[in-house]
């Protein structure tokens, strides 16, 4: 045998250092996948990880530190496209935000130490009670997530804070606190007028008649 296939045989039964091994390397499909499915469909780690391997018949089953690595993966990359849409928003005359609670898996624990890094909390039983935060405009939608809906959240995002222009909302009181002047959230406005259309002054139109007709009155 040639001293060179010798030499190599030798060095590929050499054992890799374990912090080395990958025994499954993903394809960027198969990443692309999971983290849409996550981003939009919502679908919590156990569950992609389960989906996985029923498609595949078991072949696959990417664990949940590794679906959890597929995600600061796009996170990363995805940095400077953040730095994108916070100018757009900041550039923008108008932005609109809004609140919508939601059950997560895992939730951020910032403590009462404002100094000492957040801690992530994985439920035992059940979930956690998350905010999420909604910033956009005509051109770009940028969307947080935060354990409470307070103050506290808002000055973490770092959007409103920098924000000198209009403000739509829901009336919140705390958003009174940043933009320049304010505007009233139009699914907001149709939602407290839907009643008052139905039952007094149009019970006969279709709601969204009756709400351009109650537009057209006020204008």
């Amino acid at each position: 045998m040639p001293v060179l296939h010798l030499f190599l045989l030798r060095k590929l039964s050499t054992k890799l250092p374990a912090n080395l091994f990958n025994g499954v390397s993903y394809s960027r499909n198969i990443k692309a996948i999971a983290v849409l499915l996550s981003t939009e469909g919502l679908v919590a780690r156990e569950r992609l990880s389960l989906f996985f391997a029923q498609i595949t018949q078991g072949v696959l089953r990417p664990t949940e530190a590794a679906l959890g690595g597929f995600f600061k993966q796009m996170s990363a990359a995805l940095a400077s496209e953040l730095e994108v849409i916070n100018t757009a928003l900041l550039n923008g005359k108008v932005m609109g935000t809004d609140e919508t609670p939601m059950c997560c898996s895992e939730s951020w624990d910032y403590g009462k130490d404002k100094t000492a890094a957040p801690v992530l909390k994985t439920a035992s039983k059940g979930t956690f009670k998350i905010t999420v935060r909604t910033y956009s405009n005509e051109i770009a939608t940028f969307l947080t997530a935060n354990p409470q809906k307070d103050i506290a959240g808002i000055e973490r995002d770092g959007i409103l804070p920098v924000f000198h222009g209009i403000l739509s909302h829901d009336h919140d009181k705390k958003f009174y606190n940043y933009g320049t002047d304010h505007a009233t959230c139009g699914e907001h406005l149709t939602r407290d007028l839907r009643g008052p259309i139905r039952l007094w002054w149009f019970p006969c139109l279709d709601l969204d008649d009756g709400y351009r007709c109650l537009l057209f009155l006020w204008h």
